[in-house]
């Protein structure tokens, strides 16, 4: 029993000195470190759901809008059937969720350039981190891109092998039933223009911050932090099936920056940036979302963070409520020291009534 016991502690030993290698001294880099995992998951999950359409044989890569003589009047590219791009939008709204569990006790899961962005203009997230941040998450989705290429890499040849018959190597971007652009990043559909995905880029942001803001403020409802990345999830898959028509709808510029990098540096090439207009990357991509979520941070500090001095923090407002419908007045029960007392003690130890 002591060989074994005596093993054991030497093998436990070289465990613990092999992992303390990877330790990192610096708490700033952890963070970073965070944001690139979490980033990394959103992608790599997100594009790899979307590759299973893409590359799948029986896509159906176009969507006809028709009028009434049945004459097509606008085509929508790689428009999957409404079942599929739900299934899309939960590839990629579970990707978030994954990396904001693994990311949200270390660098409060951003894994968003606009979201460090916004919160650091109302002064909850120091200014010095936006950018090392912003580097992280995009280096992250970056990154993120190559399991799915990798996942898929003999699809995607197939695919490509078909399109460099018809020597127009912007087909790989998008216009063919084998085009597979969409797989990585976003770009504009035949009927929409720029300013048009600029304006839902700014809607869509705003809702997300808009909502992420209210599940995260502790002086609101209180979500415990388990449940946060879930709901926030959810509040991104709903989005993404909102305002998707225009140009598969980034809300994030990591998540459109990042994988737009990979390609060009892949066989897309330049045609990453100048498909269809060449200041879409920018402005639909990145300077919208930028602006949403702005717009969603200060909406939400303005009509809600700066009122929560108002509301009487000393009791609870659903305990005050359950104390009038029994004919106790608010301004009664605060009287009490006794029920002051009690109720101040149950905030600190965040007991409900």
């Amino acid at each position: 029993m002591s060989r074994i016991s005596l093993s054991v502690d030497y093998e436990m030993g070289a465990y613990e000195n092999f992992i303390s290698k990877f330790k990192l001294r610096n708490r700033f880099r952890l963070e970073l470190l965070a944001e690139f995992f979490g980033t990394f998951c959103l992608l790599t999950i997100g594009s790899s759901v979307t590759s299973t359409f893409f590359l799948h044989p029986n896509h159906n890569p176009y969507l006809n809008i028709v009028d009434k003589n049945n004459t097509i009047v606008y085509r929508i590219e790689n428009a999957p059937p409404l079942p599929i791009k739900y299934a899309i939008a939960t590839g990629y709204s579970t990707g978030a969720m994954i990396g904001m569990y693994a990311s949200l006790g270390i660098s409060g899961g951003h894994l968003n350039p606009a979201a460090s962005f916004a919160l650091a203009t109302i002064g909850k997230f120091p200014w010095y981190k936006v950018i090392p941040y912003s580097i992280a998450q995009i280096t992250g989705a970056f990154f993120g891109c190559f399991p799915t290429y990798f996942a898929f890499k003999e699809a995607f040849e197939k695919q490509h092998s078909f399109i460099k018959q018809e020597n127009n190597k912007t087909l790989l971007i998008g216009g063919s039933p084998h085009s597979t652009g969409g797989v990585y990043s976003t770009f504009l559909q035949p009927h929409a223009s720029t300013y048009q995905t600029f304006i839902d880029q700014v809607i869509g942001t705003s809702f997300l911050l808009f909502a992420c803001m209210a599940i995260a403020d502790e002086k609101n409802l209180n979500v415990h932090i388990g449940l946060q990345p879930f709901l926030m999830a959810w509040v991104i898959r709903t989005l993404a099936m909102t305002y998707s028509i225009n140009s598969d709808n980034s809300l994030n510029p990591a998540r459109d920056f990042g994988p737009r990098l990979f390609m060009f540096f892949m066989e897309y090439g330049k045609d990453s940036f100048i498909y269809r207009d060449k200041w879409y990357w920018l402005f639909g991509g990145i300077v919208g979302p930028m602006v949403g979520a702005v717009l969603g941070c200060w909406l939400y500090e303005l009509v809600i963070g700066v009122n929560h001095c108002l509301m009487d923090r000393r009791i609870p407002h659903y305990f005050s409520d359950t104390l009038e419908t029994k004919g106790v007045k608010r301004k009664d029960a605060i009287s009490d020291e006794r029920l002051f007392k009690a109720t101040n003690e149950a905030e600190k130890k965040n007991i409900r009534f």
